[in-house]
């Protein structure tokens, strides 16, 4: 069975069992929404589109640019065909790291419609085509992570459209995410028999963390990266979030003015328990690293409440394997810290069992499900 067959029965199961997971809005106007039509479909002022996660306008390659990096960042149109015959097409630049093609994915009011298969460098690709009359949201997504493939889009053009630009009244809430791989959706199409990262193996649009965001109806920002650990001493890859968390690409700092989350959840410690386990460690680094994780813990934790003080936090562990109980513990105690620090009923801690079903050890699409229906029924319980 080739890659595509593959990935459009996975999406037909999804689709049929979890549909509700996509119920975005519908084109149409809901609740007080407001769209404005717009005469010049203009990418880089924030007046046509609106982005998703950490994506940026920024100067690459001597020109102006929109810089799509972590998992699920994108953007969203408005239009309305004029025609029977209408299509939107995008220049994009796609850098893969020494790794094979990344994969965006596109959808049409709330459902996903293609996956499409980039090659290195520039191309020009039609996103959508031959729409039907009415008037539609599209979307696009970014499917793979950050420390593997990059996406720049320096051009998106229409026929036979014309174009809103959506101000959403409420304005959307939004859920943040910080992990490592589990949260990159690292090998949740793949099988266990598979041992190294394939990008054709990952769909970050499926992990628990996007999918969580579907079912709540949120926008997300999702800054994962596989083999990241929350310190230095105890990386095992030499790659910790201290580095990453408030960035837009891994180095540069994000400065979103509207990066304001109603909930964060954090799924950090899978990469420290490797390093914390490395016999080439003595006791007073072990020591020193579990120490360093419950401080950038708070740091993080300071971070998001800096820019969203009324901002609930979600400790998450054991999706993938157990971490041992040194680090179980430091994660309780970061979340005791943090309902000290910010208030009671402002941190929570959510267990999970294991799953190795997935490609390379990581969990699978089904074990992704039932993660996000679990997160979704504590939230709905305890937090919305």
């Amino acid at each position: 069975m080739t890659f595509n067959n593959k990935l459009k029965i996975t999406m037909a199961v999804i689709a049929t069992s979890c549909s509700v997971l996509f119920s975005c809005n519908k084109g149409n106007n809901i609740m007080g929404n407001v769209d404005k039509e717009i005469s010049n479909l203009n990418i880089f002022d924030n007046s046509s589109i609106n982005l998703y996660g950490r994506s940026k306008v920024i100067d690459y390659n001597n020109k102006k640019q929109v810089f799509f990096g972590f998992t699920a960042t994108g953007f969203e149109l408005i239009c309305e065909p004029t025609s029977e015959q209408n299509e939107i097409k995008a220049t994009l630049l796609s850098e893969s790291e020494g790794h094979e093609h990344q994969y965006i994915k596109t959808y049409i009011d709330g459902k996903e419609k293609e996956v499409i298969e980039l090659n290195k460098g520039e191309q020009e690709i039609t996103l959508f085509k031959n729409l039907e009359v009415g008037k539609h949201q599209l979307k696009v997504l970014k499917m793979n992570e950050l420390s593997t493939t990059k996406l720049y889009m320096s051009s998106l053009t229409g026929s036979n459209l014309k174009y809103y630009k959506r101000t959403y009244n409420p304005k959307r809430n939004l859920i943040e995410f910080y992990g490592d791989s589990i949260t990159a959706g690292y090998g949740n199409l793949g099988e266990p028999s598979s041992k190294t990262y394939l990008t054709k193996e990952q769909d970050g649009t499926l992990s628990y963390a996007q999918q969580l965001a579907d079912k709540l109806d949120y926008d997300s920002s999702i800054i994962a990266w596989s083999g990241i650990a929350l310190t230095k001493t105890l990386a095992p890859y030499g790659v910790d979030m201290m580095d990453k968390y408030d960035t837009y690409d891994g180095v540069n700092k994000y400065e979103g003015e509207n990066n304001k989350p109603k909930i964060a959840v954090i799924n950090l410690g899978s990469n420290d328990y490797g390093g914390y386990f490395d016999e080439n460690k003595s006791s007073a680094e072990k020591k020193k690293g579990i120490e360093e994780f419950i401080k950038n813990y708070g740091i993080i934790v300071d971070y998001i409440k800096t820019r969203s003080p009324e901002c609930k936090i979600i400790s998450c562990y054991n999706m993938c394997y157990d971490i041992g109980t040194k680090l179980i513990s430091a994660i309780k105690t970061s979340n005791s810290n943090i309902n000290e620090k910010y208030g009671a009923n402002t941190g929570y801690v959510v267990q999970f069992g294991g799953n190795q079903s997935g490609a390379n050890g990581h969990p699978s699409l089904i074990a992704h499900n039932t993660y996000t229906k679990i997160l979704y029924d504590f939230i709905e319980k305890n937090i919305k």
